[in-house]
């Protein structure tokens, strides 16, 4: 039997049936593609726009925190310098230590020319006379080591201002 042999009855609805079945299966089918197409591209645009807020948001971090780098930079650099300056102002060491050794050999050459002065019998403790030639010799010695230490201090200085 061929189809338009088949009765009208339930063999002919049958094919249209499986037909139309199909028929709204694949309308359904690209209406369902249609709607996860839209889905996916509403994704897509969220993401998108979120990906694009958090670059903005990651340039300006990125600005701020260079922003920051260059003031601390500039802190460091003006800090330096101020000790650069404090350095070069400031007597070395072995300056210092030339200085201290000058004063030393001072010190006890002034002893050694009181101990001598004792020995000679030219300081009499107990004498007015001797007391006068001890403050004498006293004010002597003083003005010696004060000279001495200026021309120290000053040969100190030349050298720092030098370098």
């Amino acid at each position: 039997m061929t189809r338009s042999e088949q009765p009208e009855g339930n063999g002919g609805s049958t094919l249209v049936g499986i037909r139309e079945y199909f028929s709204l299966w694949l309308h359904r089918l690209e209406d369902l593609l249609v709607e996860r197409d839209r889905r996916y591209e509403a994704r897509f645009t969220a993401i998108e726009s979120n990906t694009d807020e958090r670059f903005r948001y990651a340039d300006k971090a990125a600005a701020k925190a260079a922003e920051a780098q260059t003031h601390h930079n500039d802190l460091t650099n003006n800090y330096q310098r101020r000790l650069d300056d404090q350095a070069r102002d400031m007597a070395s060491r072995h300056d210092v230590d030339i200085l201290v050794n000058v004063l030393r050999e001072k010190i006890e050459s002034v002893e050694k020319e009181l101990g001598r002065l004792r020995e000679a019998g030219s300081i009499d403790i107990g004498g007015k006379a001797a007391a006068t030639d001890f403050r004498a010799v006293l004010f002597g010695v003083g003005m010696m080591l004060l000279g001495s230490a200026g021309v120290v201090s000053s040969i100190i200085i030349a050298i720092v201002n030098h370098r």
